[in-house]
């Protein structure tokens, strides 16, 4: 059995989004996503490795299926801005 989608729900899932910069000095590291109704939050993020952001769901963070987008949002000494827009698709639970 593979598990390699994403559910409604999932707890635990480990959302990493690749910047391609090293953000070591970043004082700030945020996942910012949009989910399928249009709305628009964020989450904190942590530094894995040096080039990516890392965030790991919690209940009611995935609430709502359909296609998400995610993008880092990261601050350096001398540069603030975003990356790339990323976008998966998270699936409805089996009912």
């Amino acid at each position: 059995m593979a598990l390699n989608k994403v559910y409604v729900g999932d707890v635990g899932t480990d959302i990493i989004l690749d910047t391609g910069v090293d953000l070591s000095a970043a004082t700030t590291l945020k996942i910012k996503y949009k989910k399928p109704g249009g709305e628009i939050e964020e989450w904190d993020g942590t530094l894995e490795d040096t080039t990516k952001i890392k965030y790991t769901t919690v209940t009611d963070d995935l609430d709502t299926a359909g296609l998400w987008s995610f993008q880092a949002y990261v601050e350096l000494p001398a540069w603030q801005g975003h990356g790339e827009l990323a976008q998966y698709n998270i699936f409805e639970l089996m009912e």
